[in-house]
């Protein structure tokens, strides 16, 4: 059964979920060292939504793909306190179409169950719940070929909420819509978000999008990715897209976040690393702890591909 909210309180009171510290990740290109993260430390608290910015090529991507333990760090520590052993520890929505074509989109929505060995009854509960929350209840039996790019990101949110990680990992999933879908997956995603307080770590290039989704903002340097600052997002939930650039603090925050990411930025002070409150460092404790090892030599186009 998914599982409900977490505890409301602010961040600070929350315990931390994510905890990176110090840690460090190279490729290797054309026999040349290419560093995609260097000396990276910051907390992410439960039930937080963290927004991560920074220019392209900063090795954000390669961010969450060590989150997801799709990709080894050379140095530091990476630790995830697991709540539910039970649960997965992640699932992960990117940007580009993740559906399964020959699947319907229940099928789609269903298969992290149905690796779970979740029961059919228990299968059909959960995506038809995940399904009418997503507006896709009637297009259930339909083909991802059938759908529209923004209808087949619902059905990725929805196979991601419906299989009740512990942590969600998105990568852009709205960067290739247009801005009117872009607006009402935002506006149902914090709906569903509202709905199971999960922990987010959301990479995205739109400043709007960031202040509109996140309890706090991480802007990251050009390569080697490090942490430039670290914002906290004012805005009071629940949020409605729209009516949140009213407000008079919108545009100031915009202003900082675009002043953060130009070119030779000073970092303000204390921000080297990001803690549940702006300041601090991993601590690395918990479970689930990840000490980095070496890797082995990734070749030259992947190297600077995945240092996004």
């Amino acid at each position: 059964m998914p599982s409900g909210p977490a505890p409301q309180g602010t961040s600070a009171e929350r315990p931390v979920k994510i905890g990176l510290s110090h840690v460090r990740k190279r490729f290797v290109a054309g026999g040349h060292d290419v560093t995609a993260i260097e000396d990276f430390s910051f907390e992410v608290r439960q039930g937080e939504f963290l927004a991560v910015v920074g220019p392209s090529g900063c090795g954000k991507t390669t961010l969450l793909r060590i989150l997801a333990d799709l990709e080894r760090h050379d140095d530091g520590e990476v630790t995830i306190v697991r709540k539910d052993p039970a649960r997965p520890e992640n699932s992960m929505i990117l940007q580009g179409d993740s559906v399964f074509p020959w699947m319907t989109v229940r099928q789609n929505v269903e298969f992290g169950l149905r690796l779970r060995r979740i029961g059919r009854r228990e299968r059909a509960r959960q995506s038809g719940h995940y399904l009418e929350r997503t507006g896709l209840t009637r297009f259930a039996d339909s083909y991802p070929h059938q759908l529209s790019g923004g209808m087949r990101q619902r059905v990725s949110i929805a196979r991601a909420f419906a299989n009740d990680p512990e942590i969600l990992l998105m990568d852009e999933p709205f960067g290739a819509l247009d801005e009117q879908t872009k607006f009402t997956l935002q506006q149902e995603l914090l709906q569903l978000w509202e709905s199971t307080r999960k922990t987010v770590v959301f990479i995205t290039h739109s400043l709007d999008e960031a202040l509109t989704l996140a309890d706090r903002v991480l802007v990251m340097t050009p390569r080697p990715g490090r942490i430039s600052t670290v914002l906290d997002v004012p805005f009071a939930r629940p949020r409605d897209v729209l009516s949140l650039r009213r407000d008079a603090h919108y545009g100031d925050l915009i202003n900082r976040i675009w002043t953060a990411l130009k070119p030779g930025a000073p970092a303000p002070p204390g921000t080297g690393t990001a803690a549940g409150t702006g300041t601090g460092t991993a601590a690395g404790t918990g479970t689930g702890t990840a000490t980095g090892a070496d890797t082995a030599p990734a070749p030259a186009a992947a190297a600077e591909g995945a240092a996004r």
